[in-house]
């Protein structure tokens, strides 16, 4: 689990030999240093890593788990995972490519309004601290990432279940689009991603 730029948490399912565990023993493919690490509980089943330095936020990386004995004093198999943070994208990295303000006739969608959003960078991004408007409302983003060159569809929380099959996020006090033409934006803040 990443709990920051500097610190993951690996949780094992079953009780390692604590005095075998080193940050030696955790490689981060980006060549970030393991600067120490700290026993979450005392069966060593879950491990706080901290990094000397930060990592790159929007790029994923693989966290290897190696040279490890549980308990038994069996050796775990070398094991790799990878993580990342989505990074806080720039203006016009992310992107409205679908508004669907009149859902009916319904032309074999969900009788629900939503928006489309596309991740132009090469980046993973994060709609977290994001917000949406419309010309009346302004409402939060619910944390999700996006990967490079992918959609993620925006839909009232009380309509995820209407669409199966693609990434989308459920957003709380969804915008009633107007059909007779609105303003749309994401930002971040006080600075503007994108808007229509």
């Amino acid at each position: 689990t990443v709990l920051n730029e500097q610190q993951l948490r690996v949780t094992f399912n079953e009780s390692m030999d604590v005095g075998s565990i080193q940050a030696a023993d955790f490689v981060i493919s980006s060549g970030e240093t393991v600067s120490s690490i700290t026993l979450d509980d005392e069966f060593g089943t879950s491990v706080l890593i901290n990094l000397a330095t930060a990592f790159e936020k929007g790029v994923s990386l693989t966290l290897t788990v190696e040279n490890l004995n549980d308990c038994a004093g069996n050796t775990v198999a070398s094991n790799a995972s990878t993580f990342f943070l989505g990074a806080t994208p720039a203006a016009n990295e992310l992107v409205i490519t679908e508004i669907m303000a009149n859902p009916s006739p319904t032309q074999g969608l969900p009788e629900v309004e939503y928006l489309e959003l596309y991740n132009t960078s090469s980046k993973i991004l994060s709609t977290n601290g994001h917000s949406l408007s419309d010309a009346s409302n302004t409402t939060t983003l619910p944390i999700a990432d996006i990967q490079p060159g992918a959609y993620l569809l925006l839909v009232g929380s009380s309509n995820t279940d209407e669409f199966t099959g693609i990434d989308l996020a459920g957003v709380s006090s969804f915008p009633s689009l107007n059909t007779s033409g609105d303003s749309i934006a994401i930002a971040n803040g006080t600075d503007l991603i994108f808007d229509v």
